[in-house]
């Protein structure tokens, strides 16, 4: 298990990137403790929508930032294959319950 904050003053792209991917490494990482899988990836999604309501708020960046860099956002969480991991095991786990109860 390992936990990743990233800290500093960050423009909306460059937030909405980090957020994105670290959310979707979580959707699909977060999940294979049982402790994780009730507790820490639950909280840990919750924590990171507040953080996304937060990064609207945000001004787009007007001028180039210190570094030079501003981080492309990339797709939308929802469109990133990755995000989907979690829901296809407990897809498969579901099917073999239901086979075993109705296959008898």
């Amino acid at each position: 298990m390992r936990f990743s904050k990233v800290e500093g003053p960050l423009c909306r792209s460059c937030g909405t990137a980090i957020h994105r991917d670290l959310t979707t490494k979580t959707l699909a990482g977060g999940w294979w403790s049982p402790l994780s899988m009730f507790l820490f990836c639950p909280v840990t999604l919750l924590a990171n929508l507040a953080l996304h309501f937060r990064l609207k708020k945000l001004p787009y960046p007007v001028t180039p930032p210190p570094t030079g860099v501003v981080m492309n956002p990339g797709k939308p969480i929802h469109r990133r294959p990755a995000a989907y991991v979690m829901a296809c095991v407990a897809a498969f786990y579901l099917s073999v319950a239901l086979i075993g109860v109705l296959g008898g």
